[in-house]
Protein backbone atom coordinates (compact mmCIF):
# COMPACT_ATOMS: atom_id res chain seq x y z
CA UNK A 1 0.00 0.00 0.00
CA UNK A 2 1.04 3.55 -0.80
CA UNK A 3 1.02 6.44 1.47
CA UNK A 4 -2.07 7.12 0.37
CA UNK A 5 -3.71 4.59 3.07
CA UNK A 6 -2.87 6.88 5.40
CA UNK A 7 -5.06 9.42 4.31
CA UNK A 8 -8.12 7.16 4.36
CA UNK A 9 -10.81 7.66 7.06
CA UNK A 10 -10.84 5.65 9.98
CA UNK A 11 -13.87 3.59 11.72
CA UNK A 12 -14.92 5.42 14.85
CA UNK A 13 -17.36 4.55 17.62
CA UNK A 14 -20.48 6.61 18.71
CA UNK A 15 -22.95 5.69 21.19
CA UNK A 16 -26.35 7.13 19.53
CA UNK A 17 -29.61 6.17 21.88
CA UNK A 18 -27.67 3.66 23.47
CA UNK A 19 -26.24 1.56 20.70
CA UNK A 20 -22.57 1.48 19.82
CA UNK A 21 -21.82 1.84 16.35
CA UNK A 22 -18.91 1.42 14.68
CA UNK A 23 -19.58 4.12 11.74
CA UNK A 24 -17.16 4.37 8.83
CA UNK A 25 -16.23 7.87 6.82
CA UNK A 26 -16.94 8.33 3.17
CA UNK A 27 -14.32 8.67 0.85
CA UNK A 28 -13.72 10.31 -2.17
CA UNK A 29 -16.51 7.99 -4.43
CA UNK A 30 -18.94 9.91 -2.41
CA UNK A 31 -18.51 13.33 -3.20
CA UNK A 32 -21.59 13.35 -5.09
CA UNK A 33 -23.01 12.77 -1.78
CA UNK A 34 -22.24 16.12 -0.36
CA UNK A 35 -23.14 18.50 -3.35
CA UNK A 36 -25.70 20.57 -2.94
CA UNK A 37 -25.24 23.95 -3.02
CA UNK A 38 -24.57 26.22 -0.18
CA UNK A 39 -27.76 28.38 -1.11
CA UNK A 40 -29.70 25.02 -1.51
CA UNK A 41 -33.42 25.15 0.44
CA UNK A 42 -33.20 23.61 3.78
CA UNK A 43 -35.12 20.36 2.22
CA UNK A 44 -32.47 19.89 -0.34
CA UNK A 45 -29.70 20.09 2.49
CA UNK A 46 -31.56 17.86 5.20
CA UNK A 47 -31.97 15.12 2.12
CA UNK A 48 -28.15 15.83 1.98
CA UNK A 49 -27.81 14.80 5.25
CA UNK A 50 -29.97 11.76 5.43
CA UNK A 51 -28.48 10.73 2.62
CA UNK A 52 -25.27 10.58 4.07
CA UNK A 53 -26.25 9.07 7.24
CA UNK A 54 -28.02 6.03 5.15
CA UNK A 55 -25.30 5.57 3.08
CA UNK A 56 -22.26 5.61 6.24
CA UNK A 57 -24.89 3.52 7.63
CA UNK A 58 -25.44 0.87 5.30
CA UNK A 59 -21.52 0.68 4.95
CA UNK A 60 -21.08 0.60 8.83
CA UNK A 61 -23.62 -1.81 9.74
CA UNK A 62 -23.99 -4.01 6.16
CA UNK A 63 -26.29 -6.32 8.01
CA UNK A 64 -28.61 -3.60 8.19
CA UNK A 65 -31.67 -3.51 5.80
CA UNK A 66 -33.14 0.11 3.88
CA UNK A 67 -36.40 -0.75 5.80
CA UNK A 68 -34.66 -0.59 9.37
CA UNK A 69 -32.53 2.52 8.48
CA UNK A 70 -35.57 4.12 7.31
CA UNK A 71 -37.42 3.66 9.87
CA UNK A 72 -34.65 5.29 12.86
CA UNK A 73 -36.90 7.81 14.68
CA UNK A 74 -35.90 11.32 14.50
CA UNK A 75 -35.26 11.35 17.80
CA UNK A 76 -31.48 10.32 16.83
CA UNK A 77 -31.14 12.69 13.89
CA UNK A 78 -29.09 15.60 15.77
CA UNK A 79 -26.79 12.46 17.52
CA UNK A 80 -26.46 11.32 13.77
CA UNK A 81 -26.02 15.01 12.46
CA UNK A 82 -23.33 15.25 15.40
CA UNK A 83 -21.35 11.79 14.46
CA UNK A 84 -21.27 12.74 10.75
CA UNK A 85 -19.48 15.90 11.68
CA UNK A 86 -17.33 14.35 14.02
CA UNK A 87 -16.65 11.66 11.99
CA UNK A 88 -15.81 13.76 8.76
CA UNK A 89 -13.73 16.05 10.81
CA UNK A 90 -16.36 18.73 9.46
CA UNK A 91 -16.53 22.21 11.05
CA UNK A 92 -19.57 23.54 13.01
CA UNK A 93 -21.25 26.24 11.14
CA UNK A 94 -23.82 28.07 11.00
CA UNK A 95 -25.34 26.37 8.20
CA UNK A 96 -25.30 23.03 10.18
CA UNK A 97 -26.54 24.78 13.34
CA UNK A 98 -29.75 25.98 11.16
CA UNK A 99 -30.19 22.32 9.84
CA UNK A 100 -30.08 20.72 13.37
CA UNK A 101 -32.86 23.32 14.80
CA UNK A 102 -34.69 22.17 11.44
CA UNK A 103 -34.77 18.68 12.36
CA UNK A 104 -35.35 19.63 16.46
CA UNK A 105 -38.64 21.57 14.93
CA UNK A 106 -39.90 18.78 13.04
CA UNK A 107 -39.14 16.23 15.81
CA UNK A 108 -40.95 18.20 18.16
CA UNK A 109 -44.04 18.47 15.40
CA UNK A 110 -43.74 14.63 15.48
CA UNK A 111 -44.01 13.93 19.23
CA UNK A 112 -46.98 16.55 19.39
CA UNK A 113 -48.86 14.54 16.17
CA UNK A 114 -48.22 11.24 18.05
CA UNK A 115 -49.43 12.38 21.57
CA UNK A 116 -52.89 14.01 19.72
Amino acid sequence: MSKLAQLQGKVRTFNIGGVDLELTPLSMDDLDLISVDKDAPEDKQMEMIKKIIFKVLKQSVPDSTDEEIKKISLEHMNDFSDAMTELHNMKQSAKLDKLKDAIAKRQTQRTQEESK
